[in-house]
């Protein structure tokens, strides 16, 4: 089973862990979040981080979702990404996460793409039926 770590400016991290939570009635295991402060030293970031999916990885690597490319939380997990061990995706969504939580039996290169599909595919233009009245 894979792990998932979340990296994101606080407090989304932790909201996305609580949303999940809600979803699934649990929070799964192996899936962890880091809220990133404005004043969090970058340095200190990436050391929690690695430290975090030390934690997280069974053997069968880990995925690392942030919020936005570019920013610390960002900038950290990319420092971390290795292949076919720890895959980063940024632009995190709920739709990506929990595909992420679903498919986390499957490899980590399936799991990885699962997760990116479903948080592009979560992306949606939303109009009223007029017709529905």
């Amino acid at each position: 089973m894979i792990g998932i770590l979340v990296v994101a400016h606080k407090p989304v991290a932790s909201s996305f862990g609580m949303a999940v939570r809600h979803v699934l009635g649990t929070t799964p295991p192996q899936l962890a979040w880091l809220d990133v402060d404005s004043d969090d030293d970058p340095v200190a970031v990436l050391q929690r981080a690695r430290e975090l999916i030390e934690g997280l990885d069974s053997g069968s690597g880990v995925l690392v979702c942030c919020d936005i490319c570019g920013a610390t939380p960002s900038n950290a997990a990319t420092q971390l990404s290795e292949p076919g061990k720890v895959h980063v995706l940024s632009g995190l969504n709920l739709p990506m996460l929990l595909r992420a939580v679903n498919y986390r039996n499957a490899s980590l290169e399936e799991s990885t793409d699962k997760a990116f599909a479903g948080g592009t595919g979560g992306v949606m233009r939303m109009e009223r039926d007029d017709a529905a009245k």
